[in-house]
């Protein structure tokens, strides 16, 4: 019994801080303390600048080269692009739309490491330098994976294809924090200590400024016309995806933080810049805000019993 409830408690621990940040944007929005305005301002500065310091901070901090497990790596490039590719012949039987089964599919693989994913990570590995360095490697390779599996499932028209638009995804600034971070630690430079309180300046804003903004942007008014592939997108995202990659991690006897930070990157909930990118690519953008939303609600859920079941288990110390 004293396990139970030492396992609850650790796990509202982790996840209970994100809720309530996340309900304090919502709370403000309605309030009307805080605006769309508000939210659009603080979502470029979060990704132009907070998110892209932290990422750099974090990984050129990092030993790179001692944490690029090449097979750990590719098992969730392996897990990411298999979800992809089922799930796009899975559709073709039930629908001709190609944009919507393309944003469909975007929202149910792309995960947003970068915040909820980080926040989540560090709660529960505050003091574990090895594992979050593992955790900015896993970032960093995976959200270029991301963006560019994103690229070709969104462009539907073979004809528009569009390498200026490749290249502006790969120059954005997440991306290129990471590239130079990356730089930056296999050349072994030092991190020195102005330069790094700077960035920490920075980089601690980014995760409450984020979940206060995803808060206060989540919108469920016109759920009713794409209520099944919302549906189904939160079953594959919350569910079926984390689950298969856990249990093929276990199998492939990953270690425990392994499994651990691949189960809360995959489960994380629909990453904001999926609703960007299905804006500027197709005509379904308001499909990718509905599985965002409900999936950072949703989420909350699925994440603690997660994280619940990986402590019980004895994956999480």
């Amino acid at each position: 019994m004293a396990d139970f409830l030492h396992n609850i408690i650790f796990t509202l621990n982790v996840t209970l801080p994100v809720l309530v940040v996340l309900c304090l944007g919502i709370w403000l929005k309605r309030r009307r303390i805080i605006d769309q305005h508000f939210t659009d301002i603080g979502n470029k500065l979060v990704f132009n600048i907070a998110l892209p310091c932290l990422l750099f901070v974090k990984i050129a901090d990092a030993p790179i080269v001692e944490n690029f497990n090449l097979v750990y790596l590719g098992y969730a490039l392996a897990v990411t692009v298999g979800t992809v590719v089922f799930l796009q012949i899975f559709c073709q039987f039930f629908s001709k739309d190609a944009q919507k089964v393309a944003v469909f599919v975007q929202s149910s693989y792309r995960g947003n490491m970068g915040i909820v994913g980080l926040a989540l990570i560090f709660n529960i590995y505050t003091d574990n330098a090895d594992a979050l360095a593992l955790a900015a490697v896993y970032l960093g390779f995976m959200t270029l994976v991301y963006n560019i599996v994103a690229v070709f499932i969104l462009q539907t028209d073979s004809k528009a294809f569009s390498w200026a638009r490749l290249k502006s995804l790969l120059m954005n600034p997440l991306i290129l924090s990471i590239s130079i971070a990356t730089i930056w630690s296999i050349l072994g430079i030092p991190l020195f200590s102005a330069l790094k309180q700077t960035g920490n300046y920075f980089a601690s804003l980014s995760l409450p400024l984020a979940l206060i903004c995803i808060g206060g942007s989540l919108q469920l008014a016109s759920l009713k016309e794409n209520k099944q592939w919302v549906m189904y997108a939160c079953l594959v995202k919350l569910v079926l995806m984390p689950a298969v990659a856990v249990a093929g991690a276990i199998l492939f006897g990953f270690s425990a933080e392994q499994i651990t930070l691949l189960f809360i990157y995959m489960s994380t909930p629909t990453a904001a810049a999926s609703y960007v990118m299905a804006k500027q690519m197709t005509n379904q953008a308001q499909l990718a805000a509905e599985v965002i939303a409900i999936t950072t609600l949703l989420s909350t859920v699925s994440i603690s019993l997660g994280v619940f079941a990986l402590k019980t288990a004895g994956y999480i110390g």
